[in-house]
């Protein structure tokens, strides 16, 4: 698909692409180089709370796994499940 290098250096993203990504206006996107292509990929930014949150959760589960009282699932689905009946 081919778009134009407009003035100010900027660059129309087509509709369907827009659509296929669900991104709206005021989305972040990050453009790296690689290989001598341009890669847009759309970018969320939370609160460093919220990573330190997550870390946290992250490795207290690791652990729980390790303890064998998660059980593994095959699917995210069974996963989903098996935390909201432990809930």
């Amino acid at each position: 698909m081919l778009t134009e290098l407009l003035s100010r250096s900027q660059v129309t993203l087509p509709k369907n692409i827009i659509n296929e990504l669900g991104l709206n206006k005021g989305d972040l996107l990050d453009i790296t180089i690689k290989d001598g292509g341009v890669f847009i990929c759309p970018v969320a930014v939370c609160p460093k709370q919220y990573l330190e949150e997550l870390r946290r959760e992250t490795e207290e589960a690791i652990q729980k796994i390790s303890a064998g009282e998660f059980p593994a699932c095959e699917t995210m689905e069974a996963l989903i499940a098996k935390l909201e009946q432990a809930a």
